[in-house]
């Protein structure tokens, strides 16, 4: 069930829709996910917002299109940086709600992002 943003803030948590729904990734991290490939997965499915943090581009934001932009690649690279790329699409605390734009979804396992 979704959560307007005064439900949200009625358990004392300020949401920041910049920061707490879209995934950031510090660069330091790439290799971690990535290895070898950092470097191609940062040219095309990453958009640079400071000089050490990225987010996912809008063609691959989502759990979703990660699937569909990987559907047919089945070869152990691709594999790996969808891997990648849904790790990185984990780190939000909240979910918009596609029907109703003002409301959120907490994630589970927001706790661990």
């Amino acid at each position: 069930m979704p959560l307007s943003r005064k439900e949200i803030e009625q358990y004392g948590f300020t949401l920041n829709e910049s920061i707490h729904t879209v995934a950031h990734i510090n660069e330091a991290y790439l290799p971690e996910l990535f290895g070898a490939l950092s470097g191609e997965v940062a040219d095309t499915y990453l958009d640079r917002i400071t000089s050490q943090f990225y987010v996912l581009k809008d063609f691959c934001n989502t759990q979703r299109k990660i699937e569909d932009v990987f559907s047919d690649r089945k070869d152990e690279s691709s594999l790996h940086i969808k891997e990648g790329l849904f790790t990185i699409a984990n780190e939000v605390l909240f979910l918009k709600d596609p029907y109703e734009k003002e409301k959120f979804h907490p994630r589970i396992s927001g706790g661990h992002s």
